[in-house]
């Protein structure tokens, strides 16, 4: 599994990606738009032209979708590389805290340690733990969030504002991902599955 800041650095490239054929529609969608009623009728009465010029528009928006569909299981490998390392640092920093009162100061520090720890935000409160990061991608929302909660019946901080020590068995997240070695291999391998589906019909 590949660390979340090389995780954050292949959003980073597929958003980018995304962005350049964006660029590069937009740009043929503009030049289409600049001719005169007449130029567009000359050109569409040349079949082979307006053929290349539909075909080209078409592979770009294939790949535009492609890449955001990368994204899509790039962030799902963000969410779940964030996740193998936040679990076991949350145990420890919670449970040297254990016995002690959950003031403000108490729970900003053990956000500060997380945040040292995992390398993005953090939050913490009496049954939930919760952090991310703004990836500052635009293949997606952007914001990523992973969201952990103690098992039924237990909580980080008791009834008495006491920060309770908490076993791996204690822990489960809320949007558990499943991590990909290669996301553009696995785009391609549901866009095949889906063809062949399609020709069985």
């Amino acid at each position: 599994m590949l660390s979340v800041e090389e995780i954050r650095k292949q959003r980073e490239e597929n958003a980018r990606t995304i962005k350049e054929l964006k660029t590069k529609a937009e740009t043929a969608r503009a030049e289409w738009e600049r001719l005169t009623d007449a130029e567009k009728f000359k050109y569409i009465k040349e079949t082979s032209k307006i053929e290349r010029v539909m075909r080209e528009w078409e592979e770009i928006e294939k790949e535009i979708k492609r890449y955001t569909e990368i994204g899509y299981v790039l962030r799902s490998n963000y969410r779940a590389a964030l996740v193998s390392v936040a679990l076991p640092a949350l145990r420890e920093i919670v449970n040297k805290y254990a016995g002690k009162q959950a003031g403000e100061k108490t729970r900003a520090k053990i956000a500060e340690e997380m945040r040292a720890a995992c390398g993005c935000s953090f939050f913490f409160n009496y049954n939930t733990f919760g952090g991310g990061s703004s990836s500052g991608t635009s293949d997606d929302s952007g914001s990523e969030r992973i969201e952990i909660y103690p098992q039924t019946g237990k909580d980080f901080i008791d009834r008495k504002n006491t920060i309770e020590r908490i076993e791996a068995g204690d822990l489960f997240r809320a949007n558990a991902c499943v991590y990909v070695d290669d996301p553009a291999e696995r785009v391609d391998e549901i866009h095949e599955a889906a063809r062949k589906a399609d020709e069985l019909r």
